[in-house]
């Protein structure tokens, strides 16, 4: 017969996934959120925005740091991060794209004062003829048979 395991003298720790599902369901229900509802980690302020430290090869403040992370719900965060259905107006992509646009990194060149001539220009040695533009779409004309009869009368 099998003996029984004596009770161990200090229990396991808790493992950190359930830790974090416990902490998980905690925010829930402070929160008032339903069952089932989806978190992501959000940096604030966003990585494309800090400093770059090149001694600690990091950004300032530091990529991982848990005072620099909030945690949000799912449509939260897609909210923050690209922007609601109509606009990115306000968002961290809208953040983005004006960094790139202004410091010209999205293009092979920076931008330019004034863009450049979409047309050609006339060429000013060729003379075209004057025309008057008419005061009515059609010339009158006189009918092949004469006046309609009833017109006018």
């Amino acid at each position: 017969m099998t003996e029984e395991q004596p009770r161990p003298k200090r229990r396991k720790s808790i493992p950190l996934g359930v830790k974090l599902a416990v902490a998980l369901d905690e925010v829930r229900r402070l929160r008032g959120l339903p069952e089932g509802t989806k978190f992501h980690f959000d940096h604030r302020p966003t990585l494309a925005q800090r400093e770059w430290d090149s001694h600690a090869v990091d950004t300032i403040p530091p990529a991982n740091d848990p005072s620099a992370i909030q945690l949000l719900t799912e449509v939260e965060h897609h909210r923050i991060t690209h922007g609601t259905k109509a606009t990115t107006k306000g968002s961290d992509a809208h953040g983005r794209k004006q960094i790139r646009s202004l410091t010209g990194q999205n293009k092979d060149r920076p931008k330019r004062a004034i863009p450049s001539r979409p047309f050609p220009k006339p060429n000013p040695a060729v003379n075209l003829p004057k025309q008057v533009i008419p005061s009515r779409p059609f010339p009158k004309q006189s009918r092949p048979m004469g006046k309609r009869k009833g017109a006018g009368q």
